[in-house]
């Protein structure tokens, strides 16, 4: 019995699938030639839902000034966005 479904990913390619007898989920292909993916479509057909993937966060890197003036040169001024100021409280 299948309890929740979620995609695994925006391409969602994969379904994580929570099953009532088991405490781990399976990992289904979005194939409707796979079995596991036909027991889906039909708790779907029962009026379920997918549910959507979780967002994507990426990863803060540092930024250097070599960083910023580097990308200026180029012309990507969208790393002025991607800025993280921090103020560095080291005794000088």
């Amino acid at each position: 019995m299948i309890i929740s479904a979620k995609w695994t990913s925006a391409g969602q390619d994969n379904i994580r699938v929570m099953l009532g007898d088991n405490d781990q989920p399976i990992f289904v292909p979005d194939n409707m030639e796979n079995r596991h993916r036909l027991l889906v479509a039909e708790w779907e057909a029962d009026g379920n839902v997918i549910a959507p993937p979780d967002p994507v966060v990426p990863e803060k890197l540092p930024i250097t000034i070599a960083d910023v003036i580097a990308e200026l040169a180029v012309g990507d001024p969208g790393i002025i966005a991607r800025l993280e100021i921090r103020r560095d409280n080291r005794d000088s």
